[in-house]
């Protein structure tokens, strides 16, 4: 950023030949998908219209054959194929997803995508950075490696508050020249500043892994603010992901120093010389292979490792660039960081592992680092692997993809390696969360299913593909959010159980009685009705449902899972059989009953017509209670946990007794009015379903611990079997 002054710039690419070009153009390549959400829902539409014409045709060709009026079956026909097409759906899925989009923001997840919400609870792999997402990122140089001798560092966070020890007891930096020169290293090849709070306290402006090195070099008197003077910045190479170091060019003691820090590995291959007792000594591969043990050692204790070098420039030298300042260094020493994992993660973790999704590490630290942070997050396991970015590059796009579903720990990686990654991941079946903030994880987030920005170190061009950003930049915000994902397709699925099994119901009643020459039980307005009171604010209630607390022990959802799965589907048509059956009997009774009442032939149809309508009506209000969650039984959850449900069923019984009992309303629905004595027994049938339906839960959970030992295929012919199969 430039703020002030004046400069001449070389313009060296331009366009597509840029680096931010040619990330462009890996975007560019990847295009955007519909969710699963869209796809299933795309595919239920077209079935059930299917499935409604054909019935729907059925019906009608029944009643011809019986002998019906022609307009009557035509108008009845064209009611129920309105009745059974759930168009309330679109607006119920919105609401669902824009109410969970509202909590996500609540639990620090900033959904930019509505449709990404439901992805959300589908994600089997959340690929997620190691520092700041799952550490606290609050670096703290713990240890440093100098002479072939270990210093440890007291003290935590950025407060210049600590000392020195060597084999326990306390030194001071001016009394070892490789410490002071490691720790002086460290202050100069930094962007970033130590600053002391208004309220108290320390903080870093800048990177925390710099931040803490500026900390640790301020407890042996070493700041910033005193080397400055006598070491003034001439230039600086900056970081680079792939050569994963820095130089900062000083004049100091009237030489030019060019000042080096960056992974252990790669300073390595720079250095031709080390410091040791005050002496600069060619480095040997023995002294190269004791520096990387040490480094592997710290690597192992789940600290960050960097290294510190230094070199004498010759002072005519006017370019700095890689190849020539970056070459035949000096080696001083190494700094152990240590970011402790966040405690809240590790729970988070663990919900990730009953609730059947991956969690991968993907970042820029030594693999000995990151495999150390993830098994105390306890996702490495004795069978799980861990591969560097060159080893990425080893394999072929086939073999990455046959072993990744083995690989919890990738290190020291590029951007093209995440896109790989996922890629890989995606090609499994598997639906993927990536994590990202800087300007390269675009395209890895893009790709993905669900691409996570982070709110506080995310770059805008990172936030812009990204389908959700998280505030706190915490792994926890993550796992709520595939919660929050998770319960709303669970009340879009309590949802569309509901209609179907509903309009499924009145589907049966029709085709029952037409099947046997009844008169219709329902008029076409009867239909519209029923289908308007229960398709609209039940139906709408449900769509709200609080999340079902044991959502997280299940496995993630197939990707390739049918709105209503085959169970569900059988489940369903058992409801309706029943609702249906209810409205039938109540009817035939009613027909019975009233013409031994001597009821005129009209008023006998009427009324008749009025009870089976109720009936129907009723049962399908009661029938919501049911659907409030399709595991667990009503009398464990408790029937008033969703009041929204409760005032939306108390309004539309009251609208359907009005259309019984007020006179205007009663010519435009050709009903008859009920007496007090007719309502009991009519809301007694009605209430079959809610019971029966709960009982059948009662019994299936009841059955579950004593079918733990059947086949669950019903394969083996006995009778535990087929009752696992069932339940």
């Amino acid at each position: 950023s430039i703020t002030n002054g004046r400069a001449k710039a070389i313009v060296v690419e331009t366009g597509m030949s840029t680096e931010l070009g040619k990330i462009a153009d890996m975007m560019a390549d990847i295009e955007d998908e519909m969710t699963p959400l869209q796809r299933k829902l795309e595919e239920f539409g077209k079935a059930i219209v299917w499935v409604c014409l054909i019935l729907v045709s059925l019906i009608f060709v029944m009643g011809l054959l019986h002998g019906g009026e022609l307009k009557e079956i035509f108008l009845s026909a064209v009611s129920l194929a309105v009745a059974a097409i759930p168009e309330g759906l679109p607006a119920v899925v919105t609401i669902a997803l824009a109410l969970g989009v509202q909590r996500m923001v609540k639990r620090n997840g900033l959904i930019r995508k509505l449709p990404s919400v439901e992805t959300l609870g589908c994600t089997t792999v959340i690929c997620s950075d190691k520092t700041g997402t799952l550490t606290r990122n609050e670096m703290t140089v713990q240890k440093v490696y100098a002479a072939q001798q270990w210093f440890d560092v007291t003290g935590s966070g950025y407060e210049p508050v600590g000392e020195f020890t060597l084999a326990g007891d306390a030194v001071s930096a001016a009394d070892h020249p490789e410490l002071a020169m490691t720790l002086k290293t460290g202050v100069l090849c930094n962007g970033a500043r130590l600053v002391e709070k208004e309220e108290g306290g320390y903080g870093i402006i800048g990177d925390p892994t710099e931040g803490c090195l500026l900390t640790a070099g301020a407890k042996a008197g070493l700041s910033r603010e005193s080397l400055e003077p006598e070491n003034p910045v001439v230039d600086e190479v900056p970081f680079d992901s792939d050569r994963r170091k820095m130089s900062v060019v000083c004049r100091s003691e009237g030489k030019l120093v060019a000042y080096v820090k960056g992974a252990p590995d790669e300073v390595l291959k720079d250095c031709t010389h080390f410091q040791e007792a005050g002496q600069v000594k060619p480095i040997t591969d023995q002294v190269k292979a004791t520096v990387l043990e040490a480094n592997s050692e710290l690597a192992e204790q789940a600290m960050r490792v960097l290294a510190g070098a230094y070199r004498v420039l010759d002072d005519g030298m006017t370019e700095f660039e890689v190849d020539t300042v970056e070459k035949e260094l000096i080696l001083v020493g190494l700094f152990g960081l240590m970011d402790p994992p966040r405690e809240e993660v590790k729970l988070a973790i663990q919900e990730c592992a009953s609730a059947g999704i991956r969690p991968v590490m993907i970042t820029g630290d030594h693999k000995k680092t990151a495999v150390a942070i993830a098994k105390k997050l306890a996702f490495f396991g004795p069978e799980s692997l861990a591969l560097s970015g060159a080893e990425v590059d080893q394999l072929s796009e086939e073999a990455l993809r046959d072993k990744v579903e083995q690989i919890a720990v990738y290190a020291r990686v590029s951007p093209e390696h995440k896109l790989r990654i996922v890629r890989a991941w995606r090609d499994r079946g598997q639906i993927v969360a990536m994590t990202g903030d800087g300007v390269n994880d675009a395209p890895a987030l893009k790709e993905a299913d669900i691409g996570v920005a982070m709110g506080i170190t995310g770059t805008d061009v990172t936030k812009e593909v990204a389908d959700m950003v998280i505030t706190d930049d915490n792994y926890t915000s993550i796992v709520a959010a595939v919660e929050e994902g998770r319960g709303v397709y669970d009340n879009i699925c309590k949802f569309v159980h509901y209609l179907l099994s509903c309009n499924a119901g009145e589907i049966m009643l029709m085709f029952v009685a037409s099947l046997f020459g009844m008169p219709a039980p329902l008029l076409a307005v009867h239909i519209l009705w029923i289908n308007l009171v229960t398709d609209g604010l039940p139906a709408l209630a449900l769509g709200v449902e609080r999340i079902d607390p044991g959502l997280m022990t299940r496995p993630p959802r197939p990707t390739d899972e049918s709105v209503v799965t085959r169970k569900g589907g059988l489940v369903m048509l058992a409801q309706a059989a029943l609702m249906a059956a209810c409205a039938l009997g109540a009817y035939i009774f009613a027909r019975h009953h009233y013409g031994d009442l001597g009821y005129a032939p009209e008023i006998l149809l009427r009324k008749s017509r009025t009870v089976a309508f109720v009936v129907l009506a009723c049962s399908q209000l009661f029938h919501s209670f049911n659907c409030r969650n399709l595991r667990e039984s009503l009398f464990k959850i408790g029937p008033f946990g969703n009041i929204k449900l409760v005032a939306a069923v108390s309004i539309s019984f009251f609208v359907q007794v009005a259309v019984v009992h007020v006179p205007l309303m009663q010519g435009w629905f050709r009903t008859q009015a009920l007496t007090a004595t007719e309502w009991i027994w009519i809301l007694l049938v009605s209430s079959i379903p809610l019971w029966g339906v709960e009982l059948g839960k009662e019994l299936a959970l009841s059955l579950m611990p004593i079918l733990d030992g059947a086949d669950p295929t019903g394969k083996d012919g006995s009778t535990r079997g087929l009752l696992a199969k069932l339940t």
